[in-house]
């Protein structure tokens, strides 16, 4: 790694599909500093490595919690909302995660470029900043 941030990664990840119930995506930031790298050549598994990578997460609403805690047959969720803020990596669609992404890019006020991904790859939905 050089250490010059060379641009903004979301990298959006999932079991749907995979796993028997699944119906979350989650997301990580990667500050990706890595020589040579650009909107162009930036696909694949290991993007991950090529840089700082921050995870995404949300402050739950208190509907929010209860409907984990009803997913996941326990009551923690609600439980820690009663004692204050509570986060989760977990989102709802691809659409929300996104939105967080470009927002948390957005916060860092950086003149690099930001692209999202899925597992590494160009979709149909991904989002480029120049």
């Amino acid at each position: 790694m050089d250490g010059v941030l060379q641009l903004v990664v979301l990298n959006i990840t999932s079991w749907i599909g995979i796993s028997s119930g699944a119906e979350h995506v989650y997301g990580n930031i990667i500050l990706v500093d890595q020589k040579g790298k650009t909107l162009d050549n930036i696909e694949g598994f290991s993007v991950s490595t090529f840089g700082r990578t921050v995870k995404l997460e949300k402050i739950l609403t208190e509907k929010e919690c209860a409907e984990f805690d009803r997913k996941d047959r326990g009551v923690s969720y609600t439980r820690r909302f009663k004692l204050g803020e509570v986060k989760s990596a977990r989102f709802n669609t691809i659409e929300e995660i996104t939105k967080a992404g470009v927002e948390y890019y957005k916060n860092l006020e950086l003149d690099v470029p930001f692209i999202s991904l899925r597992k590494g790859d160009k979709f149909k939905e991904t989002v480029i900043i120049e």
